[in-house]
C-alpha cells in the first residue's frame, strides 16, 4: 500500500526519515490536502532491523515544503503509539497554524 498508493519508494528502510517524508507527500497529493503528517517506527518491546524501540520518524508536508523529525521515545507498546500520535497532532497543529497565518 507504501509504495503502490502513496509512491514511498520500496527500496528505502521503512524506519527512516525519507520514508517519513515520502509517506506525507503521497497522503497529501492523495487527499489533495493542503498538509499532511506521517509517522514510521518501531513501537517495540524489540528493536527491528538495527532500530530501538522508541525510534520513530514524523513527516510533513505542505505546498511550501517537506520535513522530518526523529522521536526518541521510551516505554511500552502502547506508551509510545499514544507518545507518537501526540506528538503528530502537535505537529499537525502547529503546521496549520503556520499556513493559516
Amino acid at each position: 500500500m507504501k509504495n503502490e498508493v502513496l509512491g514511498v519508494d520500496e527500496h528505502l528502510d521503512p524506519c527512516s526519515p525519507e520514508v517519513a517524508r515520502q509517506l506525507a507527500v503521497g497522503v497529501r497529493g492523495l487527499l489533495r490536502a493542503d498538509l499532511a503528517v506521517a509517522t514510521t517506527g518501531v513501537g517495540g518491546p524489540k528493536g527491528d532491523d538495527g532500530h530501538p524501540p522508541g525510534e520513530v520518524y514524523l513527516g510533513w508536508a505542505t505546498a511550501d515544503a517537506v520535513g522530518h523529525r526523529r522521536l526518541e521515545l521510551e516505554g511500552e507498546p502502547h506508551e509510545i503509539l499514544a507518545a507518537t500520535v501526540d506528538a503528530a497532532v502537535e505537529l499537525l497543529t502547529s503546521l496549520a497554524r503556520e499556513i493559516s497565518a
